[in-house]
């Protein structure tokens, strides 16, 4: 009787003992091999479940932590969890500051955070939407490379710099999260949406054009931008294209509209920024306009030294030239004082320089006044605008820029060594002028460069009486 009254007891204290385990057991998601995940769009998952990409690993949370469960939510269209970083469970030890500089602070051991460990070298980027307190920046704590519970380096970033990428070393421990807000547990959260992890040996280099809408996407059947065309020039197996030109920005709204901070964001180390402004910042609108030697000059810079402190790489452009002839026939310079100083530019802060003012007057000088109507034609007969480009006019002009990073050595873009070919547009710009000389000038023997071609044109070419009328340009 007495055996049966402690097997009573026992099994009762069984009973009524406090649930320490998970309600539900942790998931695994990936085998190792993919380079990017996205959070499931329904379902509640506890800590400790995991993420295993190419070279990477991601805990969210403790394996340890019974209470704190992910839960997908459609508003946020991600995870979010049920407590914010902290160390006990309850609000009296939320992690609510934490510095770049040691001594670093306290790492969350509970709640929302998440352990990262990789294999391999690459680019981890995650995408989220943190609580837009300010006072709630995000953080990435790099651990000692011999003693991963030893704090070796933090990075703090704002909480509107989503998605956050960083620059990961092979072998080594990280912990990512976003600062608690005091005495809120379960308030002001994070959201998680998704995972991508690129290796550093697999890693394709990322080009950001930037400027304005002689380079921008278009959704026209018949316009184009030439940053649209440019990735016919590159190698899709080693490079990637990402066009952020806009229609009529000047850098000062680029900047001023938040649109390079979207571009800084997303910059890695090794990859480039091509830079071409000038067309908007001539303008007398006070929310575009610019001076070529102050507020011109100190907006590209911002752009180069930022790109650099990313460890990208600027390259700067001068403006493309529109289709505007003078009386004696040939093509006039408008972008004059803008183009000067992004050449002073590049010279003071060594930056790369593809001077595609000199090299477009020069093709589009040579082609002529009617040549130079199939670089801008919309329809071709009907409809012309003299600044924008049409598919032909994109096309020349993202090739010429191609060929211009294929002779700088200080530009490493993998190039498309056999690019789609475009009929009127030949094998490469200088043929592009060759043929256009030839068939104004056919007694003639065309010289051996471009410049040297434009000087033939220039020489040879006589004054008009009059300038052929020319339907307006739209900025």
């Amino acid at each position: 009787m007495r055996t049966l009254f402690y097997q009573f007891l026992t099994l009762m204290s069984m009973l009524l003992m406090p649930l320490t385990a998970h309600a539900g057991t942790a998931t695994s998601w990936g085998d190792g091999t993919g380079t990017s995940w996205s959070t499931p769009t329904s379902g509640t998952y506890y800590s400790g479940s995991t993420i295993s990409l190419d070279g990477l690993n991601v805990m969210l949370g403790s394996a340890s932590d019974s209470n704190v469960t992910w839960t997908w939510n459609s508003g946020n269209a991600g995870l979010i969890p049920s407590q914010m970083p902290n160390t006990d469970g309850t609000s009296s030890t939320l992690v609510t500051t934490f510095s770049e500089t040691s001594p670093f602070g306290t790492l969350p051991t509970r709640g929302c955070f998440m352990k990262i460990t990789t294999t391999a070298a690459g680019t981890l980027t995650i995408g989220c939407k943190p609580s837009t307190d300010g006072a709630q920046r995000v953080v990435m704590v790099t651990m000692d490379a011999n003693n991963p519970t030893v704090i070796s380096s933090a990075t703090i970033k704002a909480t509107n710099a989503a998605p956050y990428s960083y620059d990961l070393e092979a072998g080594r421990t990280y912990y990512f999260f976003q600062l608690a807000k005091s005495g809120q547990l379960s308030g002001y959260r994070f959201t998680l949406k998704s995972i991508a992890y690129e290796r550093a040996d697999n890693k394709k280099i990322k080009v950001f054009t930037i400027g304005d809408s002689t380079m921008a996407n278009k959704t026209s059947s018949t316009e184009r931008g030439w940053g649209m065309l440019f990735p016919w020039f590159v190698d899709e197996g080693k490079v990637t294209v990402s066009n952020h030109a806009a229609d009529g920005r000047s850098t000062k709204s680029f900047i001023s509209e938040g649109r390079w901070t979207t571009v800084l964001n997303q910059l890695s180390e090794g990859d480039y920024v091509l830079i071409q402004f000038g067309h908007n910042d001539e303008k007398t609108d006070a929310s575009l306009h610019t001076d070529p030697q102050t507020t011109y000059k100190e907006n590209l810079t911002k752009f180069v030294t930022e790109a650099r402190a990313k460890g990208a790489n600027p390259v700067l452009l001068t403006p493309i030239v529109r289709r505007m002839f003078g009386s004696d026939g040939n093509l006039t310079h408008e972008h004059g004082e803008y183009a000067e100083a992004v050449r002073q530019l590049a010279a003071s802060l060594t930056v790369p320089l593809i001077d595609m003012t000199l090299l477009s007057a020069q093709y589009e000088n040579i082609a002529g006044i009617e040549g130079s109507r199939a670089l801008h034609e919309y329809f071709p007969g009907s409809e012309i605008d003299n600044t924008h480009l049409c598919q032909l006019g994109a096309y020349i002009t993202a090739r010429c820029v191609a060929e211009q990073i294929a002779a700088n050595d200080d530009i490493e873009i993998a190039l498309n060594s056999n690019p789609t070919a475009l009929t009127g547009a030949y094998t490469s710009t200088f043929d592009y002028a060759k043929h256009a000389f030839s068939s104004t000038y056919p007694n003639e023997t065309a010289s051996s460069t471009l410049a040297g071609i434009d000087q033939q044109v220039r020489d040879l070419r006589p004054p008009i009486s009059s300038f052929p009328t020319l339907f307006p340009q739209h900025n």
